[in-house]
């Protein structure tokens, strides 16, 4: 006994994206196209200089167009402000809850 198996190929919708600063095609490779992360643009490297994200804690870094990065050095100048005032209240609170336990184990005394 024979068995027939049929086949059949599906077509599969390829996406296209033209940069938006030149509307050249862009091509994929491993290093491009690039997407901002605030205005949702893409580009080449031909066009468009990005920036990435520093100390962004993720595997890939955030990336942003020209333009939305000079918009935000205002923004980003208060983020590395706050982000320095709360590592320094980490820090505080470590070396408080280290005496604290210090303490504890020193007198022999309950913390609450």
């Amino acid at each position: 006994m024979t068995q027939t198996t049929e086949t059949k190929a599906e077509k599969v919708a390829k996406a296209v994206y033209r940069c938006d600063w030149c509307g050249k095609r862009i091509t994929f490779s491993f290093f491009t196209p690039r997407q901002c992360a605030i205005c949702g643009r893409h580009g080449h490297y031909d066009c468009v200089q990005f920036h990435d994200e520093p100390n962004d804690g993720g595997d890939y870094p955030r990336q942003y167009c020209d333009e939305c990065w000079k918009l935000g050095a205002e923004s980003r100048a208060k983020i590395e402000l706050l982000e320095e005032a709360i590592e320094k209240e980490e820090s505080h609170w470590h070396i408080v809850a280290q005496k604290a336990v210090y303490d504890v184990q020193r007198k022999n005394i309950k913390l609450i």
